[in-house]
């Protein structure tokens, strides 16, 4: 089973085969330690158990992985998807975790990927997703690491790469539109001429401007 969906993560899990070792619906969050440490920090409180509801970070469905305390799971606050900010979950859109949700259970096998780079297809068209290198583990440039993808894709000549750059560079996280469109060569208007009336000393020209 494969699904690509944005997600935040922070740790370096990537690589480690996992399995759901719970699950559940509504889930109550039981604030850890360290996280209550940073919070008072900040001159924050608080609760040592947080239960179900809007104020609930783990939003309304939690995987459980089999890596500590670890666990997949939905968000109040689904604008910090697209960022390195978690404690070490992999936080997903409410949508996504609710499909996932329905395709699992425990003890499904799986396997954390760290791909800052992502290319894909759909209906024709090629997609490009950049995230920043948050553990700084690639050994080439962003853009090496596109290029190389798509060739083994075999699909770079498909990709206008003045765009794709662009996307890199921006590092928004989401999947952008790079598709190489074939160029529209224009002919240049010719002037048509209309008589304006019976008399043929009177015309004028109509162009292909206003």
């Amino acid at each position: 089973m494969a699904r690509r969906s944005p997600r935040s993560t922070r740790h370096g899990i990537d690589g480690t085969p996992a399995h759901t070792r719970e699950f559940g619906r509504k889930p109550t969050w039981d604030v850890p330690d360290s996280i209550a440490a940073e919070a008072r920090a900040r001159g924050q409180k608080l609760p040592a158990r947080v239960p179900p509801g809007p104020g609930n970070p783990l939003g309304r469905h939690w995987l459980g992985l089999s890596i500590g305390s670890v666990g997949i799971h939905g968000t109040n606050a689904p604008a910090s998807i697209y960022s390195a900010v978690t404690h070490g979950c992999i936080r997903v859109h409410p949508e996504d975790v609710a499909i996932l949700f329905g395709l699992v259970t425990v003890g499904t096998p799986g396997i954390i990927v760290y791909e800052p780079i992502l290319l894909a297809e759909q209906d024709g068209d090629v997609y490009l997703e950049a995230h920043p290198d948050a553990y700084r583990r690639m050994t080439e440039s962003a853009n090496q690491v596109a290029r190389s993808i798509a060739a083994a894709m075999g699909i770079s000549e498909r990709i206008d790469w003045a765009t794709a750059d662009l996307v890199v560079r921006r590092r928004e996280g989401i999947a952008r539109p790079v598709t190489r469109r074939p160029a529209i060569h224009r002919t240049e208007t010719q002037p048509r001429w209309h008589s304006a009336c019976e008399d043929p000393r009177q015309l004028f020209l109509v162009s292909g401007a206003d």
